[in-house]
C-alpha cells in the first residue's frame, strides 16, 4: 500500500503537464513517503492485531476461545476504543 501513495502522491501535488521535466522537490518526495507510511501504519496495524488474536485464540483451551470466525476486527474495536 505505502508504495503506490508514496508513487502517486507527488503526481498529485505536482502533476507532469504542469510541472515539465522538472524532478520533484525532495521535501514533496518526504512528504509523500511520510503519508504513505501513515496509511499503511492505519491499516497494517489493526490487521496485524487481528492475524495475532486469531492465532493465539487456538493456543488457549476451549473453555478460555474467544472463538473468532466472522468478525475479529470489528469486535476488537467495539471493545477496546476508548470513548
Amino acid at each position: 500500500m505505502r508504495r503506490p501513495v508514496s508513487r502517486r502522491l507527488p503526481l498529485a501535488t505536482c502533476p507532469p503537464l504542469s510541472c515539465g521535466a522538472q524532478a520533484i522537490p525532495l521535501y514533496q518526495k518526504a512528504l509523500a513517503g511520510l503519508a504513505a507510511g501513515g496509511l499503511g501504519a492505519l491499516v497494517g496495524t489493526p490487521a496485524d492485531l487481528t492475524l495475532i488474536r486469531m492465532q493465539a485464540d487456538n493456543t488457549l483451551p476451549v473453555e478460555q476461545r474467544r472463538n473468532y470466525k466472522v468478525r475479529p476486527l470489528t469486535r476488537s474495536l467495539q471493545e477496546e476504543t476508548t470513548r
